[in-house]
This record gives structure tokens, C-alpha cells and sequence, in this order.
């Protein structure tokens, strides 16, 4: 380091760092500081800024009373309900989700339903006000910065890392921030909240690795604006949606092809998140963004291709984006001084929208443990807990995922399929995100044999290939799943539209 830039160099010291500025980061930099602690959060770029990952659900919002209440933090009771957050949040932007929704296309011919075989619409709300949201991510991580500020925390924004080192007990982190040369320094913990970047991780010796998942997927995305409702390709089809639990466009939309699938996510402002999340092969992981977009795979899905051609690049982030292999976990989680958060050790893939809702529960066991054990001489060996709590549920998601994609090609297994994880999911709706065993009944050991069972089930029938033999299996899955069954599942007053899944607490307010 030059000479006059040493002298110029800011100094803090503080009792806590964050490293990532997304909201995991300044959530629990703001958990931090409600509980007392002199926080400094780093964040490589500047808000708002892009960001990929950004459907809740009723476990998020759950986990974002619970917080709010805890720490006396109303403002995440605000965004905890789309209502609510419409109202009193105007200006950050998100979108009305009220479920998942699944659409089945065929090679060769314009989308069609009959007897709804194409079709799963699964509610996760029993109306609008109440309902789960998508959120835009560059205006909510910037509000997420803003209120950990309010709390008293100091948010560098534009971080170029220099060093990161700990001597004789202190961590010491130089680099560049708006502003000029910053050195920030504490005798306390750190925490990698950088995502897939894992900064802090790979910095103290952890390697990234794919190496042990079951699935396999890379993903290419962007925002759109002038994309029309779905809902009017339903119409032009013949489908009636009359009887839907929501109406199709306020969801998570799956539309479900042979080379993967699409999501769809609107936000109110017009612009929508789409995304195609493709099966990663060793042979498919190379070739630029235009050749993956403009693919002749898509002409071969008539409605698609004439829905999505109508959209053009919204402003932001006015490009595509492609990844490499989406599966990755850290081969270590925490060590002297640092930690992990959820999304910075592990990431499955975006199906079922578990990201914003694995990052919460994570969030709040780092924030009970900085209460309770992080000062103690017992600090380590409470987060060893945590890490193997995150451990098991990685793998459990990866197992549910993988699982729905092993029975996609079967409309008849992926239903069933679909049924372990809302299964799992309205478990804990209604025991509560607190009290339920691991993030989606990962703990459960009984719930976990059945995954493992099911599992075993579906791969043998997908290599069968007989409808018969698919019938028999999904009718053998219902009866699997029959003890953690609490909403009616595989049974829906009408076919593959279900009401009864609305999570119980999202009806207070």
C-alpha cells in the first residue's frame, strides 16, 4: 500500500462485519444492531443493483413476522403481506403471488388442457391482500440497506476488497469503498453473506463444489417488459380459468417443456422475471447467451414462442444472463471468527422457490446464536449445529427437487411429485416456521424415510415408462405421504386446482 494512501485510509472499528449488502446481509446486520451490536456491512456494488432470486412464501413471511415481532422490527410485518406492503411501500416494487402454477407443453402443438392434464395450480393464499409476493430485488435489497441504516448500521457500498486477514484475534479488512481507502477491524465474527461469490469463504480455505447433488440444472435469465398476461393465451385456447384458486399470472408459473422450463414472475410496474432453467451436462456448459436464447427449441412450442416473442428487454438489466452448473455448496460453512449464511454455502435450484424463505430461517438462528453463544466458550461448537443443520437440509432440497425433475416427463408422477414437497410445505405452514423440525421437515426423520422411499418409487417408474405403472405409483405416493397429508392433497375439489393449500396464518389480517 502507498504511503498516501495509508494516510488517507478510514479507520473503523466495530464489533461485527457483513460481507454482501443483499438482504440476507443487512437483515441480519440489522438483527445484529436491534440487539446492540456495532455492525459494518461491505457490499461490492451499489443500490439498487440486479439481483436473481425472488419468489416467497408463506414459511418467508411467516419467518419475517416471527423477526418482526422478536425484534420489534414492524416494517418486515409490513412486506409480510402483499397488501400491506402495497400500501404502505408504494414505491418498492414486488409482485402479487398467490401460488404455484404449473403449464405442460407439447412439442408440435399450440398449448391445450383437456380435463386440466396440462394444468396444477396450487394456492398458497386465500386472497390478494394477504398474499405472498415476488420481489424486486434491486429495489428491495436497496430498502432492505436502507433500514439497516435506520438501525444504526454503517453500509459501505462500492467494496473492492485489498486484504482479509485475522492477526492475533483481529480480523482486518482493507480495500476501496465510495468515498476512498477503508480499513474496518474487530475482535468479533465475521459473516459471508456474498452468495456464490463466498468471499469470506474461499478466502479462509473453503472450495466450492457440485460434486454429490442429484440435480443437475444451469439456468439463463432476464427481466422483460410488454410481455402479456398468460391469462389471455389461456383464453385464445379455450381453457377456462373460471375455477382457478387465483388468477394465472399472480403466481410462481412454471411453464414445463422437454428442454426444462420457463418461469414467469410480474411485478405490478409491468416488467416481469423470466427465466429457462435447462438440464447441465458437462458437454452444454459452454456457447454465449444469444446462441442458448435463440434456440430453435423454443419455435417448437407454438404458444410460447408467439407469447414471450411479444417481449422486449426491460431497461434494467436490458441484457440475458447465463450460468454454469446451478448446484454448488461450500466444503466448509464456518470456521475461527466467520460464518456462512444459507445462500453463500449452498444453492439447488429455483423451483419451488425455497431461496428468500432457507435465507430467513438461516438469518434467524445466526441472530439467536449471536445472543446466546457467539461470546461464549461454547460458540464454535453451537455453530457446528447450525452447519449441520444446513447440511441436511441442502441435501433434503436437493432430494425434493430432484425428485420433481425425474417425474417431469410423466404428468401423473410430476403431480405426485409436486404433492411430497406441498406436503412438506404445509407442514410447516401449520406448525409454525419456528417450531417445525428443519426447513421443510428436513429433521423430520420419519418425513425424511418417505422422501427416500418416494424417491426410490419414482425413479423406477420414470425408467418404466408404462402409464399403468405410473398410476400405481402415484396411487402408492398418496398413500406414503398419508400421515403428513393435512390439506387434502391428490384430492382437490376440482382436478389439479387446489384451494385447501392457502397457509393458515396468511389468513390473519
Amino acid at each position: 500500500m502507498s504511503r498516501l494512501r495509508a494516510i488517507l485510509m478510514r479507520s473503523v472499528q466495530c464489533e461485527a462485519i457483513v460481507f454482501g449488502g443483499g438482504f440476507s446481509g443487512t437483515l441480519l446486520a440489522t438483527l445484529l444492531a436491534r440487539q446492540g451490536t456495532d455492525v459494518v456491512v461491505l457490499e461490492r456494488q451499489q443500490h439498487p443493483r440486479f439481483a436473481i432470486g425472488e419468489s416467497s412464501t408463506p414459511l418467508a413471511n411467516q419467518t419475517l413476522r416471527d423477526l418482526a415481532s422478536t425484534y420489534d422490527l414492524p416494517e418486515l410485518e409490513v412486506i409480510s403481506r402483499f397488501g400491506t406492503w402495497r400500501e404502505t411501500y408504494p414505491d418498492v416494487t414486488c409482485g402479487l403471488k398467490r401460488g404455484f402454477a404449473y403449464f405442460r407443453h407439447q412439442p408440435g402443438q399450440p398449448f391445450h388442457s383437456r380435463d386440466r392434464e396440462n394444468e396444477l395450480l396450487v394456492a398458497a393464499s386465500r386472497k390478494d391482500a394477504i398474499g405472498d409476493t415476488h420481489w424486486l430485488r434491486a429495489e428491495v435489497d436497496h430498502w432492505f440497506a436502507r433500514l439497516a441504516r435506520q438501525a444504526g448500521v454503517q453500509v459501505f457500498e462500492g467494496w473492492q476488497p485489498r486484504r482479509l486477514e485475522q492477526e492475533k484475534g483481529v480480523w482486518i479488512a482493507e480495500g476501496l469503498a465510495f468515498g476512498g481507502p477503508l480499513c474496518v477491524r474487530t475482535r468479533g465474527w465475521i459473516f459471508d453473506a456474498t452468495g456464490p461469490a463466498a468471499y469470506v469463504a474461499r478466502t479462509a480455505g473453503s472450495r466450492v463444489t457440485s460434486h454429490g447433488f442429484r440435480t443437475a440444472t444451469r439456468s439463463v435469465y432476464t427481466h422483460v417488459r410488454d410481455l402479456p398476461p398468460w391469462e389471455h393465451q389461456l383464453q385464445e385456447a379455450s381453457v377456462s380459468t373460471l375455477e382457478y384458486p387465483f388468477r394465472a399470472d399472480d403466481a410462481a408459473v412454471h411453464h414445463l417443456i422437454e428442454e426444462g422450463w420457463i418461469w414467469q414472475l410480474p411485478f405490478v410496474d409491468g416488467r416481469v422475471s423470466v427465466g429457462w432453467v435447462q438440464p447441465w451436462k458437462p458437454s452444454n456448459h459452454g456457447g454465449t447467451v444469444k446462441a442458448l436464447v435463440e434456440q430453435e427449441w423454443l419455435a417448437r412450442y407454438p404458444t410460447l414462442h408467439a407469447w414471450l416473442g411479444q417481449a422486449n428487454l426491460a431497461q434494467t438489466p436490458g441484457e440475458w444472463f447465463s450460468t454454469g452448473r446451478l448446484q454448488r455448496r461450500l466444503t466448509h460453512l464456518f470456521g475461527n471468527g466467520w460464518v456462512a449464511l444459507p445462500h453463500t454455502y449452498a444453492f439447488v435450484d429455483p423451483f419451488y422457490s425455497m431461496g428468500i424463505a432457507w435465507s430467513l430461517f438461516g438469518i434467524r438462528r445466526l441472530a439467536r446464536w449471536w445472543n446466546e453463544d457467539a461470546s461464549t466458550s461454547h460458540s464454535l461448537e453451537a455453530l457446528a449445529l447450525y452447519a449441520d443443520q444446513l447440511k441436511r437440509e441442502s441435501r433434503h432440497l436437493d432430494h425434493l427437487i430432484a425428485m420433481a425433475y425425474r417425474a417431469m416427463p410423466s404428468p401423473t408422477l410430476f403431480h405426485a411429485a409436486t404433492m411430497v414437497y406441498f406436503a412438506a410445505a404445509t407442514q410447516a405452514e401449520r406448525s409454525g416456521s419456528g417450531s417445525a423440525p428443519g426447513f421443510l421437515a428436513a429433521e423430520d426423520a420419519a418425513f425424511s424415510c418417505a422422501v427416500d422411499e418416494i424417491g426410490a418409487a419414482i425413479d423406477e417408474a420414470a425408467r418404466n415408462g408404462d402409464l399403468s405403472a405410473h398410476r400405481e405409483t402415484a396411487a402408492w405416493i398418496e398413500q406414503r405421504l398419508a400421515p403428513f397429508n393435512q390439506v387434502g392433497l391428490f384430492h382437490p375439489r376440482d382436478p389439479h386446482l387446489y384451494w385447501e393449500t392457502a397457509a393458515p396464518d396468511a389468513t390473519k389480517g
